[in-house]
């Protein structure tokens, strides 16, 4: 039976609270994007997001990123899988229907919103429950 070294990630947000003296609320949400000291910063274990997959190779051991196989889209990185799915509904949108294509960007379309579906019904990402 073959073997898979397997790496998966999660993301876990960190966040800092700080006060900043600012003329406006956009001023004071630009100084603290661009405060590169983060010296207090606090990590948010409850928020953090659903495992995915970021590597696969054939093998016991990885030993060229080169040789990496194709991850399966399930296994995607939800973020991944929703800037993708977006691109494609920004083409079909940009397609539009013309008289002799309509069948064709319905169907398009149809295929789209369904994975948008998929996507959407489950805030890991998954098809099936996951526990961490």
């Amino acid at each position: 039976m073959p073997v898979f070294m397997v790496e998966t990630t999660y993301k876990l947000p960190v966040y800092r609270e700080r006060v900043y003296e600012a003329c406006s609320l956009e001023h004071a949400c630009l100084r603290a994007v661009l405060d590169t000291n983060w010296e207090d910063e606090k990590a948010d274990i409850e928020a953090s997001e659903r495992t995915f997959v970021s590597g696969v190779w054939e093998g016991a051991v990885e030993t060229d990123p080169a040789r990496a196989l194709s991850i399966p889209q399930q296994f995607h990185d939800i973020d991944q899988n929703r800037s993708a799915l977006f691109d494609t509904m920004v083409k079909l949108l940009a397609a539009g229907c013309s008289s002799n294509s309509c069948r064709a960007w319905r169907d398009e379309a149809q295929r789209v919103l369904a994975q948008a579906d998929l996507i959407g019904t489950d805030s890991r990402g998954y098809w099936w429950e996951t526990q961490r």
